[in-house]
């Protein structure tokens, strides 16, 4: 279990779509599909203000009059957000206690890292049982 205290940051997604909070939700939803994401972070003037999934998208629009929608409207205000030094097995810890699909990585000024999704999680568990010979 000695691998699962490398920081988060070794198997977090670095290059990651992000969208202000003034973005149409119409914009956000065609970008998450055309790159195949479920998570895309909310960021105001470098700093991560929240976060949208692709659950977050049906529902805004079920109740909408239009595409005139925000972002600040739909997304999931103060994300769970971690240091990117933080133990990988902690955050995927907080993440399943806490039913939550992923968490905002930041660097030490609060700016964004980077995202660590469930699949980012099973990926270092595969590597785990790869490195274990288990697999």
């Amino acid at each position: 279990m000695k691998r699962m205290t490398v920081p988060v940051s070794e198997y977090t997604s670095e290059e990651i779509a992000m969208v202000s909070p003034d973005a149409l939700i119409f914009d956000v939803y065609t970008e998450m599909h055309e790159l195949g994401i479920r998570h895309v972070p909310v960021v105001k003037d470098g700093t991560p203000v929240g976060i949208i999934s692709d659950r977050d998208i049906p529902l805004a629009a079920f109740g909408a009059e239009g595409n005139d929608i925000l972002a600040c409207q739909v997304m999931s205000p103060a994300p769970f957000s971690i240091g990117k030094e933080t133990a990988i097995g902690l955050v995927a810890y907080e993440m399943s206690s806490k039913k939550i699909g992923s968490a905002l990585v930041l660097n030490d000024d609060g700016s964004l890292y980077g995202i660590f999704t469930t699949t980012d999680a099973l990926n270092a568990l595969v590597e785990l049982f790869h490195e274990s010979k288990n697999f």
